[in-house]
């Protein structure tokens, strides 16, 4: 992939402000570090004056310029002109330089590093920017600049506006730019660290990562995949400075940057206090006083020592390592244990099949890669079934449910009930999760457990596997009772399931309970979740995913039972966040779900879109086992933002591989959204009543509400009558969608019109537009006004752009706005022009403009017209 010269994003505020001065005569100055991007920037400023039709002097500084008076400027010239100059004195030059610039006539000269500048052709500037030229320059942050550019500032004839890096929202949307499509929020954070923040190191590090297959293109999305190369200049500068260093520094160096961060304890084995001191003051290390560790301060330094250091500079380093954290009394930290595990497979040493099973569990998600490496170490030094397993999960975790299931298939276990145990609920989690074959899963379990007893752990996988089949009733007393039992896999898993069911059968208060801080903000707690959390600590090594997973159901119950949206949002956008700040990516799909889902109610489908996109693409059991929903979603979004043909294919994606019948309800609702999308109302409607009537039969509480919601959108009556006789779910939101139904079927339209308020109140901008929209056309139908209903699309699709696309109806120019509803009013009591404008405090032309635009709107042309609206407008 050839990567082309990028949009300029990232800095439109500063861009419009230095046009801004700049054509009005002002003075600027752009300071920044080396690869900030200035000279873009300068670029982009000439590019907008000259479009303005400003006259524009590019120039250029260099070193071998500046050692000619006005070299600079020299360029400019014709060539009799330049011939001219030579045969001059000084002034004689001055004057033939000064008259052929000022003869081109400039408004603005913007010059390129305006530190190489001559003293002639900076005095010759300082002398333009007095007059009515303005000068725009770039400089780099630290060098010295002649005195008369220095002056442009002591004068306050310019401002100085100095560029930092850029910022998360930055680089992702450079990286987009550059890449021609969105990236993860992953990748963009990435690139604030490896790139600090430069554009010129961003396009760099894409470069690089795209080469090395680091960066790929996955679900429309462009992901992290690997490490993100530092910059080479930087890598270079620091290599040169590393080999430079005295042998006690290198020494030092190498070990922080082997082991990534060093306690302080640590650090007392590895080197002398004056080197470490010596070291951070060169800028090579930072010191956490927090965490009392030591850190290397840039990724660019950290890799230019381990690319310089030596094969056997490195081994030297990972057996000091190994003696200091043997050497430290207190317990090493996870981090610690983690780092010498991997110490010693890199050495060769010996790594018990036990210690290797625990590294492997604590590894699974923040680093797959070197996990897979102490399981497969537990197994060839014989770790046993416990070891077979393990790997399995992990390869079953990492999306190669083949290999785990042939893995599993191979195991040496008989004899062993509690090894046979281990293996089939392995298998039973692999196959009805992971490849989400529960009806498969099922029966094959139940013929464990019907052979070898009943076991905790299996029975917990059964009743998730229960609720996978739309088993609600047979899989919550399950799941109830073993989460109620001894602490351990068991009770977490079951736990789980049973916050899931009693979300999905309508009972979310009996999981959650909403309390307030002192501060007053909402915290979300599932009584569950609660009860739940130090045994999800204890039991990490068995089920790694368990204490995200319960702040994923904290959030996941309010928005799903009751559709409190800020509640969810409050709670996945900070797991969201931690996720990318701490690389986790296999825990982020949840969130990045729950988030789409709730972006998607609000009507901001754009952003929906792009988190859907990014949990479609995530890594990950969780991800695997909710795939249909996930796609589901994925296709109500691109619906609302009117790409048909994308929504099209995540439904036949869905659809071409196995879906759980849990599942079949939200995606069989996507696709009814998107045959009414197509003009297809009476399909639609078929599709949610086949949902709903298949939900009332499992008892799926809220799949049945969701369902007859959705036939309420699609102009279904009957959908109307059936939720309005349902029995209410908890929650405002919920209550306005009751609301909204009885409203429908006792044709109540002022009502009606108080639900789409609600909702709007409620975040749910998407159904609030809507119904206003089916309010304005059942007054329409009747006869009835509608100019004070429709006021409300005056303002509210301006901040859901999206409705647009898929309601051109819902266009605000089609409802009065205040102004225009009091010239009305005062119109339709009979007041000439003149009295409406002395009423107003307008005047009778802006009265007239009013009255002219309010006429077309509501599709009148006589004032006498107005009478009959009176009622409804003022």
């Amino acid at each position: 992939m050839t990567l082309g010269i990028p949009e300029f994003v990232g800095r439109t505020s500063t861009l419009d402000s230095v046009v801004h001065r700049a054509a009005r005569g002002g003075s600027v100055m752009l300071v920044g570090p080396v690869g900030i991007g200035r000279s873009r920037l300068l670029g982009e400023v000439a590019t907008r004056l000259e479009t303005a039709g400003t006259r524009v002097i590019r120039l250029t500084a260099t070193a071998s310029a500046a050692s000619v008076p006005f070299g600079i400027l020299l360029g400019l010239l014709d060539r009799p002109t330049i011939v001219r100059i030579g045969a001059e004195d000084a002034l004689g030059r001055a004057a033939i330089v000064r008259a052929g610039v000022l003869a081109l006539e400039p408004g603005a000269v913007l010059v390129d590093e305006a530190s190489l500048l001559d003293p002639a052709s900076a005095a010759f500037l300082l002398e333009l920017a007095r007059s009515d030229a303005s000068v725009v320059a770039t400089v780099t942050a630290g060098r010295r600049v002649p005195d008369a550019i220095r002056a442009l500032v002591d004068e306050g004839l310019a401002t100085t506006i100095r560029l930092g890096p850029l910022d998360t929202t930055g680089c992702a949307a450079l990286a987009a730019s550059v890449l021609g499509g969105p990236v993860e929020s992953a990748l963009a954070a990435a690139l604030v660290e490896v790139a600090e923040g430069s554009p010129t190191g961003v396009q760099e590090v894409l470069r690089a990562a795209l080469a090395a297959g680091s960066v790929q293109l996955t679900d429309r999305l462009w992901r992290l995949r690997g490490e993100l190369p530092a910059p080479v200049a930087a890598r270079r500068r620091a290599a040169a400075e590393f080999l430079a260093a005295s042998p006690e520094v290198q020494e030092w160096l190498c070990a922080v940057a082997v082991a990534d961060e060093i306690a302080d304890d640590l650090a007392e084995h590895l080197c002398a206090d004056r080197v470490a001191d010596e070291v951070e003051r060169a800028g090579w290390t930072s010191h956490d006083d927090r965490f009392r560790v030591t850190r290397m301060r840039r990724v660019a330094q950290s890799e230019a020592v381990l690319e310089t250091a030596g094969a056997r500079q490195r081994r030297s380093t990972l057996r000091r390592l190994l003696a200091a954290t043997a050497e430290v009394p207190r317990p090493l930290s996870d981090r610690e244990r983690i780092a010498r595990g991997a110490w010693r497979l890199e050495l060769g040493d010996d790594l018990p099949a036990e210690d290797a099973l625990r590294l492997g569990a604590l590894t699974s998600l923040s680093d797959p890669d070197l996990a897979e490496r102490f399981l497969r170490h537990a197994v060839a030094v014989d770790g046993g079934t416990a070891a077979d397993v393990a790997l399995a999960e992990h390869l079953k975790r990492t999306d190669r449910l083949d290999e785990a299931q042939q893995l599993l298939g191979t195991a040496a276990f008989y004899g062993d009930e509690r090894a046979a145990g281990e293996v089939a609920k392995a298998l039973a989690l692999a196959a009805g999760f992971g490849a989400r074959r529960s009806g498969q899963a099922l029966p094959m379990l139940d013929a464990h457990l019907l052979q070898h007893g009943e076991q905790p752990d299996l029975l917990a996988v059964r009743s998730g596997l229960l609720r996978s089949e739309l088993r609600y009733r047979e899989a919550l007393p399950a799941a109830e009772q073993l989460r109620r039992g001894a602490l351990g896999f068991a009770a977490v898993f079951a736990g789980i399931n049973e916050a899931l069911l009693r979300t999905e059968l309508g009972e979310p208060w009996a999981a959650l309970q909403v309390v307030h801080t002192e501060l007053g903000e909402p915290r979300a707690a599932l009584q569950v979740v609660e009860v739940l959390r130090r045994p999800a600590l204890r039991a990490v090594d068995r089920l790694p995913e368990g204490p995200a997973l319960l702040d994923w159901l904290s959030a996941w119950a309010p928005a799903v039972g009751s559709l409190d949206l800020r509640t969810a949002e409050a709670i996945a956008g900070r797991s969201y966040d931690r996720t990318v700040e701490t690389g986790l990516h296999a825990l982020r799909a949840p969130f990045a779900h729950l988030l789409g889902r709730t972006r998607a109610l609000e009507g901001d489908v754009e952003t929906a879109a792009h988190l859907l996109h990014e949990a479609v693409g995530l890594p990950g059991v969780w991800r695997d086992s909710w795939l249909p929903v996930i796609l589901a979603d994925l296709a109500v979004a691109l619906t609302r933002s009117d790409d048909l043909a994308g929504a099209a294919r995540a439904i036949a994606r869905a659809d071409g591989g196995p879906v759980p019948p849990a599942q079949h309800g939200p995606l069989r609702l996507a696709e009814a959204e998107l045959l009414a999308a197509r003009g297809d109302p009476d399909g639609a409607v078929a599709l949610a009543r086949d949902v709903a009537a298949r939900a009332h039969d499992a008892g799926a509480v809220v799949e049945e509400w969701d369902a007859r919601f959705a036939g309420v959108r699609f102009g279904d009556a009957d959908a109307a009558q059936a939720l309005a006789g349902l029995a209410p779910l908890p929650g405002e939101a919920r209550e306005a969608q009751h609301d909204h139904a009885r409203a429908l079927v006792a044709g109540d339209l002022g009502a009606l019109d108080g639900v789409a308020r609600r909702y709007w109140s409620a975040g749910l901008r998407w159904f609030a537009i809507e119904t206003v929209l089916r309010t304005v056309g059942l007054r329409t139908d009747q006869g009835l006004p509608t100019a004070a209903t429709a006021e409300r699309l005056a303002g509210w699709p301006a901040e859901v752009p999206a409705v647009r696309a898929r309601h051109p109806e819902a266009d605000a120019s089609g409802a009065l706005t205040s102004r225009e509803r009091e010239v009305v009013a005062l119109a339709a009591r009979g007041l000439p022009d003149r009295g409406v404008a002395e009423e107003l405090g307008i005047s009778v032309r802006t009265a007239q403009t009013h009255l002219s635009r309010a006429f077309t709107k509501l599709g009148v042309h006589r004032r006498s017209e107005l009478v009959g609206l009176l009622d409804d407008v003022s």
